[in-house]
């Protein structure tokens, strides 16, 4: 007696129905993810402005509490090691060999906590070949301008309020054809109380125009 066994299969229709289902509920998620994503990189990149400026206020601790005496790391590598310059802070940063990576190294400073993951060629510096990260090694920028004058962080008036790292550029925020990247756009501070909050390119220029 012969049987005839039943096999059980997905026609093509059925196939063609799940996968849009599953490609549509994909369509559907992919904004959640990718919001999702992109506050774990603004995380890590106010984790690492923190742990640097703890890596400073340590350095200080040492050193009667002056700022580490070197120039920011995008500084020092477009001036190098020129110091044909008439204007003071350039002339000490093409005169110092290193910058200020090389001071924070031994408090904890390591190569990681410089690449911000949002670090990227953003507008108006399209032309720039490479991050900022992959031109200096950091994607902070460092008030130099103040360390290298001698300033110690007591120095700062409103430690609260006055800025002594950030982001280079807008990482976080900011991105489509039809903002303004000075208003819109968004960058991580460190202030000198180490606390880490993000803020508009005005606003830190406000900021930084705060201090004498």
């Amino acid at each position: 007696m012969n049987k005839h066994r039943v096999v059980n299969a997905f026609t093509i229709v059925e196939l063609l129905i799940v996968i849009s289902i599953i490609a549509i509920v994909y369509a559907l998620l992919l904004p959640v993810i990718n919001s999702v994503r992109r506050a774990s990189q603004v995380s890590v990149c106010a984790s690492n402005l923190r742990q640097l400026g703890v890596a400073i206020t340590m350095y200080a601790a040492d050193w009667d509490g002056g700022m580490p005496f070197a120039p920011d790391p995008l500084s020092k590598w477009a001036t190098g090691d020129r110091t044909d310059f008439s204007e003071p802070l350039l002339y000490l940063t093409g005169l110092i060999p290193y910058d200020v990576r090389a001071l924070l190294k031994p408090y904890g400073g390591t190569n990681t906590l410089y690449r911000c993951p949002l670090d990227h060629i953003v507008p108006p510096n399209d032309n720039q070949k490479g991050t900022d990260f992959e031109l200096c090694g950091s994607s902070y920028w460092y008030d130099d301008k103040h360390a290298l004058a001698g300033f110690k962080l007591s120095s700062y008036p409103v430690p609260s309020a006055n800025v002594m790292m950030s982001d280079y550029d807008f990482y976080h925020l900011g991105f489509g054809d039809n903002i303004n990247l000075f208003t819109e756009g968004t960058t991580n501070l460190l202030f000198v109380d180490l606390h880490v909050k993000p803020s508009s390119w005005q606003k830190r220029t406000e900021f930084l125009d705060s201090i004498p």
